[in-house]
């Protein structure tokens, strides 16, 4: 499966729509991929997810998530705090936004490297994304590794 993942910032509303943009992999055609993900139905639910991670500016200065351990003014933990849950069935269907209103973002919450509500929400939008990619991920993984040849027709002769 390969996702778009596309970013946009509109009248200070910072946004992420995550959709399918092609099913199959290096080993598995559009129609088989399709067929496992209508035979093991899997959902990304919110509520199993965690919206935490540590992240700090890339060298263009735009967020990215990070393994790096929490640095004064280089690496901060950014949190999607009051999330609604949500659940939504991976399939070629896929379609998950996400969007933050930076102007009622608290300017408490914004600190280095994100010290403005602006850098905060595109962080807040990265964050989701990373989080929602890393998730269809474990879910895929799951649906590959059920792929056997129990279907099919056999002919036994007695």
């Amino acid at each position: 499966m390969k996702l778009n993942i596309a970013k946009k910032i509109d009248e200070n509303i910072v946004s992420v729509d995550i959709t399918v943009a092609e099913l199959g992999t290096t080993d598995t055609d559009e129609s088989t991929e399709r067929e496992l993900l209508h035979d093991f139905v899997r959902t990304v639910e919110y509520s199993k997810i965690q919206f935490k991670a540590n992240m700090k500016e890339d060298a263009n200065g735009d967020p990215i998530v990070t393994d790096s351990e929490l640095a004064e003014n280089t690496v901060v933990s950014v949190e999607l705090k009051d999330l609604i849950n949500k659940s939504h069935v991976i399939d070629e269907d896929l379609h998950i936004t996400f969007s933050v209103d930076v102007t009622k973002l608290p300017d408490a919450e914004a600190v280095k490297p994100f010290d403005t509500v602006e850098k905060l929400g595109k962080a807040k939008a990265v964050l989701f994304a990373t989080k929602i990619q890393e998730e269809i991920g474990k879910k895929l993984s799951e649906i590959r590794a059920l792929n056997t040849k129990f279907e099919g027709d056999t002919e036994v002769v007695l």
